[in-house]
């Protein structure tokens, strides 16, 4: 082995190695080292002359060095005609990458401001449900317009835009300016708060809204009236909100005239500005003014701001441990707490499966982590007074306590029928899941009470659900009995995506198939009487009762375009032209807000009716 000296030691340590070749820019010239020489790691000093390298000459070996210029020449092209194709190679990924980011930011940019909903962006977002039209073809695809303009042959522009208008759902929430640190919130008298919620003869507890407990609502006006604290704590400034939010319902639902008067959409605003000041904080009085904020908003045709508080409620009930089943609360101050926010999580709960349904979302209260075995038990009673003008009776609507097992029942028709994995089974299985829930839904019929009973059919003027006092619950089940009835049978026509497209549905899945389609034209048809009866309490000054006879029009209106020469097409335009003219008559004394939604829900109603008859004078 070589030695070197400390000098050329150095040397050899410094030199970068590239390839096969040591370069040492201060003591030698460029060399290349023998095979020997590269694997030992040594020093080389190869002969120039072409003859053997120093090495061999002084071991007196036959030199292996090679310079094979031809071959050295030929791997230096074979490599750097490698090194350029990865260049070439680097350069076409970067160009990629460059072209997705910028497509990425376009996509950005394009969901931030939509091209054609930017002129629609006032337009609230219509609720019709999922419909279908031949083997799951979506209505509301490119394919399901196409499919109309050529069934009907009329302009179908009116009508896209009614189903795609902007969803507002989860827009950012307001939350108003509250008054800075040195100001003093202003509250209605405390008299006045007295005598709407804290006396044995409050209007407001004899509407049976259950968000609020009497006796637990009193702690709330003592602690919302305590001396203002400019750093006033979250407990109290939540029952601040809650003490308003009480107030706004109040006020909407005119309980007195004092109260009447109050501003219902601006003291609104300034409980919601409460909540943006207590930075996620969660208590009874917290939750409790989200709630009634929420009702107030669809109440009022705010669809969009209510299912924008819904997530929070349903978050902070939970944190309050609203979700798990409790022992038999006793008359200890604390068991009625956690009783109140039980129930309360049954509130949320319910209205969770309503949304889910009506948007297709998600559920936010997964069935999975809740504890739900006090479904059974009956929910708050709804108490109507005889004495309450009907016309407060008919506002009361939203407000009304929901059904634990109808809530129950609307979570799995989702789950089992319209979410993601559910969209992809075989006729068969969704057969089966069809029948089930018919089942289950004709079991909860049956063990409902005899007077809240739905009805399996209502005769055409008939006389309907008599006084307004005592049929709002059983006026409301039915709506929602024919409402799942629907929702479950209309799933039928996504039947036969599996089979050829040309060829037919075998014989038993068509028969199947027309029963399914009988029984949710019928409910429709009974939903559209329902409301558009004169002795009806749900026609009147509310704007949620739109939303059920929207579902029955389109119900009817699909089923009008596949079938036009059939004598009940004519019959069902009939009904088409009475929800168009029942839902412009709702808009009576409604608020700005309702008159919006009323007048585009009444549009869409006429739209619809346009488009049948189209269809049917194409075919005729």
């Amino acid at each position: 082995m070589l030695v070197f000296s400390p000098a050329q030691q150095d040397t050899y340590n410094s030199a970068p190695i590239r390839g096969n070749r040591i370069t040492d820019t201060a003591s030698m010239p460029l060399a290349r080292a023998c095979d020997v020489c590269f694997k030992r790691k040594i020093q080389c000093i190869t002969s120039h002359d072409g003859g053997p390298c120093d090495w061999c000459r002084h071991q007196n070996l036959e030199c292996k060095f090679s310079r094979g210029k031809k071959v050295n020449g030929l791997n230096r092209t074979k490599s750097s005609k490698k090194v350029t194709e990865l260049l070439a190679r680097i350069d076409q990924l970067e160009k990629e990458l460059a072209c997705a980011k910028a497509d990425a930011f376009r996509s950005t940019l394009s969901l931030q401001l939509p091209e054609s909903k930017t002129s629609a962006s006032n337009q609230a977002t219509l609720r019709v449900g999922q419909n279908w039209y031949h083997r799951g073809m979506p209505i509301v695809s490119e394919d399901g317009f196409k499919w109309i303009k050529s069934t009907t042959t009329q302009d179908t522009t009116r009508f896209e835009k009614h189903l795609l208008g902007p969803a507002h759902l989860f827009s950012c929430i307001s939350y108003p300016t509250y008054p800075s640190s040195g100001e003093s919130l202003e509250l209605p008298d405390i008299s006045l708060a007295l005598r709407t919620f804290n006396t044995d003869t409050s209007t407001f507890f004899r509407l049976g809204i259950g968000i609020l407990d009497k006796s637990l609502f009193t702690e709330t006006i003592d602690l919302a009236y305590a001396a203002f604290n400019p750093n006033a704590s979250q407990g109290h400034l939540a029952a601040r909100a809650s003490l308003l939010a009480a107030f706004t319902v109040a006020s909407y639902l005119k309980t007195s005239e004092e109260v009447a008067s109050i501003d219902a959409q601006a003291i609104a605003s300034t409980a919601q500005g409460l909540l943006g000041r207590i930075d996620g904080f969660a208590n009874l009085d917290a939750l409790q003014a989200i709630l009634l904020l929420y009702k107030y908003r669809v109440a009022t045709g705010q669809y969009d701001a209510a299912g924008a508080l819904l997530p929070t409620a349903c978050r902070m009930v939970c944190a309050l441990d609203g979700h798990m089943k409790h022992p038999t609360p006793s008359k200890a101050a604390p068991d009625m707490r956690r009783e109140h926010i039980r129930n309360l999580f049954w509130t949320c709960y319910i209205a969770d499966k309503d949304m889910s349904l009506i948007t297709g979302q998600p559920p936010l209260l997964a069935d999975e982590y809740m504890d739900l075995g006090d479904a059974e038990c009956s929910s708050p009673a709804q108490e109507l007074d005889e004495v309450i003008d009907s016309s407060v009776a008919c506002k009361l609507l939203p407000f009304t306590t929901g059904d634990r097992r109808l809530g129950l029942l609307k979570a799995k028709v989702f789950r089992v029928l319209y979410s993601p994995s559910a969209l992809h089974i075989a006729d068969s299985e969704l057969l089966t899941r069809i029948r089930q829930l018919d089942d289950e839904l004709e079991n909860w019929r049956v063990n409902t009470s005899l007077l809240l009973r739905p009805k399996l059919g209502i005769a055409r003027n008939s006389p309907g659900y008599g006084s307004a006092q005592t049929c709002l619950r059983a006026a409301h089940l039915q709506l929602e009995y024919n409402y799942l009835l629907t929702m479950i049978h209309s799933v039928v026509r996504r039947f036969g995506v599996a089979h050829d497209p040309d060829a037919g549905l075998p014989e038993d899945i068509h028969r199947v198939m027309h029963s399914s389609i009988d029984l949710a034209l019928s409910a429709a048809r009974n939903t559209i009487h329902a409301i558009s009866e004169p002795v009806s309490v749900l026609k009147g000054k509310t704007w949620c009762t739109v939303f059920h006879p929207l579902i029955a029009a389109m119900s009817l209106f699909v089923n009008i375009l596949i079938h036009p020469t059939s004598d009940q097409a004519v019959t069902d335009v009939e009904w088409l032209a009475l929800a168009s003219k029942t839902i412009h008559g709702l808009a009576v004394a409604c608020s700005a807000e309702e008159l919006k939604y009323l007048q585009q829900a009444g549009d869409f109603a006429a739209e619809l009716l346009k488009l049948a008859n189209g269809a049917i004078a194409r075919h005729s």
